[in-house]
């Protein structure tokens, strides 16, 4: 019901805005030639304009400033509704545990091999992935994503001054787009990647550990699909 309400109002305020396009349309056809009037019709700043200098020598004030009121809300409806959608969705995450802004870093902006540039706003570290269980080195594990809000944690030991590589590649011809990044004992992000590896994988290269003690790797992605973790 709410629904068609606003509908309806939508169509109502495109109706009034297009009744006051077709008013000034009138009044320069018929002070000035069809041509102005068809300028003014399709280049609509310059029939407003022209209306509102004439509109006292014409007697039609009270019709511009009603005109002007609707045009307004013509282009500010849709832009509250979009903002109250948006207000909603938030809502709704936070209250089934969600949070839809997946970071506390800075984020990163990276430049490809084609010139195109690309910004990540970090791996999530607002709320626990789901546990996966233990990786070893060049022991390949195995699994999918399924949507955007989905994150995998793979725990590994580690030691100080361990140099480590870490690859995730998407396997079975899909195409998730994984993210990476390196999570110390405390939940801290310590380091992460996008789309260094190939085929839109991730690939954190020769990452030096900073201290001996239990790290969880942060698995997401873009979109749905399966991908191929190794750590060696």
């Amino acid at each position: 019901m709410l629904q068609i309400g606003i509908i309806s109002v939508s169509v109502l305020l495109y109706l009034l805005t297009f009744a006051f396009a077709i008013f000034i349309f009138y009044h320069q056809y018929r002070e000035q030639s069809l041509l102005h009037a068809i300028a003014g019709f399709f280049i609509s700043p310059y029939g407003y304009i022209w209306a509102w200098l004439n509109a006292k020598r014409l007697d039609f004030i009270d019709v511009m400033v009603a005109g002007t009121i609707v045009f307004i809300l013509t282009i500010a409806f849709p832009l509250v509704l979009a903002f109250q959608a948006t207000n909603n969705l938030i809502a709704e995450s936070i209250d089934q545990g969600v949070v839809i802004v997946p970071s506390q870093s800075e984020g990163t902006t990276k430049t490809g091999e084609d010139g195109s540039i690309s910004f990540s706003t970090g791996i999530s570290t607002m709320r626990d992935g789901t546990p996966k269980g233990t990786v070893s080195l060049n022991q390949p594990v195995r699994d999918t994503i399924d949507g955007f809000l989905d994150i995998h944690d793979w725990s590994f030991d580690g030691q100080a001054g361990q140099t480590i590589t870490i690859q995730v590649n998407p396997i079975d011809g899909s195409n998730p787009d994984p993210r990476v990044g390196i999570l110390d004992a405390n939940g801290n992000l310590l380091i992460e990647d996008d789309d260094s590896g190939a085929n839109l994988g991730a690939l954190i290269q020769s990452y030096q550990l900073p201290a001996n003690g239990t790290y969880t790797i942060r698995v997401d992605g873009w979109n749905e699909g399966s991908y191929e973790l190794t750590i060696n």
